[in-house]
């Protein structure tokens, strides 16, 4: 278990959740650095390899989460969890209007507003490790139990004689 303070309280975090959140910002955060990069930030890099930017750091989220976005959309999962969020080309439009003020509308994480609803999605309705032991972006989306035991039954039901067909005829 991991343990984190977040507004004066202690949060205890599952090891696995903990080490796909890392691997997820690091993942993210190359992507934006990807994004950035014709741009570039005017700073050389430090001795840790890391470049300084002057860009705030929730811009840089707002970026991340437009970059889950376009993964999302990609991937098709947009079809099967209700997400609530705007499109990419909106969510663009929308850091584009609050860019059109400066970096004023970017001066807390809080700001972030986006970033927090992208992200409490992809910790509540998508596989953590699915891209990291899959290969594959899987979404979560609750279950309800009736329809749950519908489709076993109707799985169970179209496979009852499989056993049949492979030749192991118990009969």
């Amino acid at each position: 278990m991991v343990t984190i303070r977040v507004d004066s309280q202690s949060v205890e975090l599952a090891d696995a959740f903990a080490i796909a959140a890392q691997r997820n910002a690091d993942r993210i955060a190359a992507l934006v650095a990807e994004l950035l990069e014709p741009w570039g930030t005017g700073r050389a890099a430090s001795a840790d390899g890391y470049e300084a930017s002057d860009l705030q750091p929730a811009l840089l989220l707002e970026l991340a989460a437009v970059i889950h976005l376009r993964e999302w959309e990609t991937a098709g999962l947009v079809e099967f969890i209700d997400l609530g969020l705007p499109s990419v080309d909106e969510a663009i439009e929308q850091i584009a209007t609050k860019l059109e003020n400066g970096f004023v509308n970017f001066a807390s994480i809080d700001s972030a507003s986006l970033w927090h609803r992208v992200n409490a999605i992809w910790c509540g309705s998508i596989a953590w490790e699915g891209e990291a032991v899959l290969a594959a972006k899987i979404a979560i989306s609750p279950i309800h139990e009736d329809d749950l035991l519908d489709a076993l039954a109707d799985f169970l039901w179209t496979n009852r004689r499989a056993h049949i067909s492979e030749g192991h005829d118990t009969s």
